[in-house]
């Protein structure tokens, strides 16, 4: 029984060891250019929106007090330790000739390091570019490529017409079941008509074609993938922020950690300080000339010896408490980036 207990905490502790909590992400200002600057807000919401749903995104608020340049880890990162979070956002974005360019940093709040960035240019306008900046912010933080699903209904006229996505043809309607398209805006036509649809994570975008002409026209109904039709959810735009989580971040069982290895080395240190007095008080015990102190003498190395035993108990305990908080603490996710 005892060895099955055993093994079952073993078992544990490297289910434990293994899986990763959730990271705090703390989103500085996009830099962006003067004349853009009214885009600030709709970008961090499209941030927001790109890190909605990610089971290793616990929270994703603001810097409140970051001036720091995109490329900045260090700077960044001492901020992200400010807001108690595992991981520094940042973003820059400039104007180019058919639109925009924008790239997305990701820093470790512990030391600044580098985790991965997301960088592209989009054609088109203001709403080009938020669903550009959603499809990178969840690709950065979540290590994955993300996607939604587009429902095309065929209605009366509908049957027979292609339906072509971004210029490519799909096939006729209706089609066979749902399709996956990439995070972000997709231009949509049937027969003459043409509809721009955005795409988020997860969620999926409804579309009706119908009429004689092959005419297409959007239903307004974001859902997630495993609802069903009757409880439509709100586009994550309109979202509030992720709610952190309660959990203790990686940085902090860290510091624990080594609070714990520390004072196990130092109560070591102690043990062995006090076992060497309580050797030589037994030693001194053991002298011809002091016979008649023998026994005062071999209490007291006998209650140094037991104290230093005790320190040295406590020294190892912590040095293995700290151990077990150093294999137990999350590394964060491991983020890919595109160059």
């Amino acid at each position: 029984m005892r060895t099955h207990r055993f093994t079952s905490l073993a078992a544990l502790l490297c289910i434990a060891a293994g899986a990763r909590a959730a990271e705090r992400v703390a989103l500085a200002p996009l830099d962006l250019p003067a004349a853009e600057r009214r885009l600030q807000a709709p970008l961090q919401a499209a941030v927001r929106a790109g890190a909605s749903g990610l089971s290793n995104v616990a929270a994703l608020e603001p810097m409140s007090d970051s001036a720091c340049a995109p490329d900045e880890g260090r700077c960044l990162a001492a901020s992200a330790r400010t807001a108690k979070a595992d991981l520094a956002l940042s973003g820059e974005v400039a104007t180019a000739e058919h639109g925009y360019r924008f790239h997305l940093r990701a820093f470790a709040a512990a030391d600044g390091a580098a985790r991965g960035d997301e960088k592209g240019e989009v054609r088109g306008g203001p709403l080009d570019l938020e669903a550009a900046v959603e499809g990178a912010a969840c690709r950065l933080l979540s290590g994955m490529a993300c996607s939604g699903q587009l429902v095309v209904t065929v209605g009366e006229g509908g049957p027979g017409a292609h339906l072509f996505v971004d210029g490519k043809d799909k096939g006729p309607l209706p089609l066979a079941g749902p399709l996956a398209l990439p995070v972000g805006r997709h231009a949509v036509r049937v027969a003459s008509a043409e509809q721009r649809v955005h795409i988020s994570h997860g969620l999926t975008v409804r579309l009706l074609a119908e009429g004689a002409a092959g005419s297409a026209s959007l239903v307004v109904e974001s859902a997630p993938l495993a609802a069903s039709a009757a409880a439509p959810v709100e586009r994550p735009y309109a979202h509030a922020p992720v709610v952190a989580l309660a959990e203790p971040s990686a940085e902090g069982r860290a510091g624990a950690a080594r609070l714990l290895v520390a004072s196990g080395l130092g109560l070591l240190a102690a043990g062995a300080g006090v076992g060497l007095v309580a050797q030589f008080q037994s030693q001194a015990t053991q002298a011809p000339a002091r016979t008649a102190l023998v026994e005062p003498g071999n209490n007291r190395a006998r209650t140094t010896g037991i104290a230093a035993a005790a320190l040295l108990a406590a020294g190892a305990g912590s040095l293995v408490a700290g151990g077990l908080v150093f294999a137990l603490t999350p590394s964060g996710p491991s983020v890919s980036g595109r160059f």
